[in-house]
Formats: C-alpha cells, structure tokens, sequence
C-alpha cells in the first residue's frame, strides 16, 4: 500500500498483518489525511497517539508497543 491510501480500519490491519512498524504506520496515517491526538497511557503502555480517519468512521490507538483499532 503506498503512502496516502489508509482508508479503512481493515486498511490498518492488512498493514499490521504484514508487520508495519509504528512508526512507518504513523507516516501512512499522516499522509493519508488522518489526524493525531495524544494517548494518555499508564506507564506499561507508554505515550502513544489517537489517530482518527478523515471521515472519522474509525479510530486507532497507537501505543509504544501496540495498535489497536476501533470501527
């Protein structure tokens, strides 16, 4: 998938699925029109960012150690 084309939560798993790491995830979102707000984790889970789709139909935590999402 290149740059700009994370569309969908299902977008998101089929990359996680080919093992992106987070930071490259970050960059497909940004480029993809997403936006970021900042996660508030305990300290097991680190900082990590909300990312919310253009359209704001799903959402995706994206934590130090893993990446949720919600549709």
């Amino acid at each position: 998938m290149s740059s700009g084309n994370i569309l969908t939560a299902i977008d998101v798993l089929n990359l996680l699925v080919k093992g992106i790491n987070k930071t490259t995830l970050e960059a497909e979102f940004t480029a993809s029109g997403w936006t970021s707000t900042r996660a508030r984790g305990g300290s097991k889970s680190g900082q990590g960012k909300i990312w919310t789709s253009p359209d704001r139909q799903c959402s995706v935590i994206a934590l130090r150690a893993m990446v949720r999402t919600k549709v």
